[in-house]
């Protein structure tokens, strides 16, 4: 079961499995790649498998990071971004 990114107007929905998180996009202030593999102490959220999926993407908003495990890592990095606009 993959991760599902979605814009709705003034958030992201981050949903996986019976998981789900809303981020204010006025929140977010970067959206980058993550080389390590599961991430560090300093992410608050994780969202899919890590042992599955190669792509890491993070999201800063605030105080709270959240970590995607994902196969699509450029293009939801992109979604995210032209989102942001």
């Amino acid at each position: 079961m993959s991760v599902k990114v979605k814009d709705k107007g003034a958030t992201v929905r981050i949903r996986w499995m019976f998981s789900k998180a809303d981020i204010l996009k006025k929140d977010i202030t970067r959206v980058f790649d993550l080389e390590d593999y599961a991430g560090d102490a300093s992410i608050d959220y994780y969202f899919g498998h890590p042992t599955v999926n190669m792509d890491r993407i993070v999201i800063e908003a605030g105080k709270e990071r959240y970590l995607i495990y994902t196969n699509n890592g450029y293009n939801l990095k992109n979604y995210l971004e032209k989102a942001l606009r």
